[in-house]
């Protein structure tokens, strides 16, 4: 007896919204000068971290706009940067979060953790093969390959994890003493 088999469709996880290279170097190009900033002006990093901790946000906007004329569509929690995207009601989002959430940055800490992540912005600012590349394993949600090609621009032995995440990235560092978890996330977010 010959039954026919039902053919099965494949179930497929929901993927992250695609992104493209563009939209995640003109991001990164965007929040660039101020990371910059961060690391060569103590005065400025201070003043930052400070705001943040206070949640000023009307500070932090006119700190950010002393290095870099993008316009911001959003400050968060902790702190992060949305801007346009060409998909409607999107902004692709740059910032940092701490766990856990109620604690305090600290300046010297948030310094170790910005600088650990320049070489990376720096990359993929300049480097269009380069930024393709993660975009793809973004796409794909690809977090092994993400991780290939991320760990070894982060010189940090403070690194904790690397995640492909929300059309995006997270990058996690713990500090042993205060225990505090820095993640450092660049994602699609909604405006």
């Amino acid at each position: 007896m010959n039954k026919k088999r039902k053919r099965q469709i494949p179930v497929r996880k929901q993927q992250n919204e695609f992104i493209t290279p563009a939209i995640l170097r003109r991001t990164i190009r965007n929040v660039l000068p101020f990371y910059r900033e961060i690391v060569r002006n103590p005065a400025y990093s201070a003043a930052w971290v400070q705001a943040v901790n206070k949640i000023d946000f009307v500070q932090m906007e006119r700190l950010f706009q002393k290095v870099s004329h993008a316009p911001i569509a959003e400050l968060g929690s902790g702190y992060s940067f949305g801007f346009r995207t060409p998909m409607r009601d999107r902004l692709y989002v740059n910032g940092f979060f701490l766990d856990p959430a109620q604690s305090k940055y600290k300046v010297g800490e948030h310094l170790v953790v910005v600088q650990a992540i320049l070489p990376l912005y720096l990359r993929l600012a300049t480097d269009i093969p380069f930024a393709t590349r993660v975009t793809a394993a973004i796409n794909s949600g690809n977090t092994t390959r993400l991780n290939n090609l991320i760990r070894g621009l982060i010189r940090s032995r403070f690194l904790l994890t690397i995640r492909a995440q929300d059309s995006g990235f997270r990058i996690s560092f713990r500090f042993p003493i205060s225990r505090k978890i820095y993640t450092n996330y660049t994602l699609l977010g909604v405006g």
